[in-house]
């Protein structure tokens, strides 16, 4: 009777064991896979992160590279814009300067010698600013009825600050030589000039 008992006792001793071993290593088993799946998740969510941090980077550089590219054309535009103001004020200086007393009276004089032929049975109408109109009156007035051989009108114009139009038709219509539309026309010019050495700066 008590070999019976002391197997019993054996038994549940041994079975406890046992039991206890497996619970041990199946809560090992588990563990060692919670860990491991923690750790492909932290690595999966390491990876995530580097590449919207390497994807962020990028857009900054977008950005920046396109902000710098719009700030250069701005400066570029701004510049231009002051080039071309500051040549057209030199231009037209410098023309309403040229087109003034002896020499706008050589000009004028040359410029309806060479197209008389264009007035046909009109007479040729000249506008100059007022102050111009009473010098040039007494000088070549004269001599360009003599070389026209019809009537010519010398007039005064405020609307020509300096230079002349010319008319060959009675004033209907006019070809432009005053200092603003040389000044123009020359600025026009030079400002296509400007705009490729600015275009090649770039480059």
């Amino acid at each position: 009777m008590s070999s019976q008992i002391q197997e019993l006792i054996d038994k549940i001793k041994n079975d406890g064991i046992q039991q206890a071993q497996d619970e041990a290593g199946r809560i090992e088993k588990e563990a060692q896979e919670k860990a491991a799946q923690i750790i492909r998740e932290a690595e999966q969510e390491a990876e995530t992160i580097v590449l919207q941090a390497k994807d962020e980077v990028k857009k900054m550089e977008v950005a920046a590279r396109t902000a710098l590219q719009q700030a250069s054309r701005d400066m570029l535009l701004a510049l231009r814009k002051h080039i071309e103001k500051t040549l057209q004020k030199l231009i037209t200086t410098e023309v309403s300067g040229a087109l003034t007393g002896d020499r706008l009276a050589e000009i004028i004089t040359d410029v309806v010698a060479k197209t008389v032929e264009e007035s046909r049975d009109h007479g040729v109408v000249i506008e100059v600013n007022p102050r111009a109109a009473e010098e040039l009156k007494a000088g070549i007035l004269k001599k360009l009825q003599d070389t026209v051989k019809k009537g010519v009108a010398l007039e005064g114009s405020d609307e020509v600050a300096g230079g002349f139009t010319i008319s060959y038709d009675g004033g209907k219509s006019s070809f432009d030589f005053s200092d603003e539309s040389l000044g123009q026309f020359l600025a026009t010019y030079l400002n296509a000039q400007v705009a490729d050495i600015l275009k090649s700066a770039v480059h």
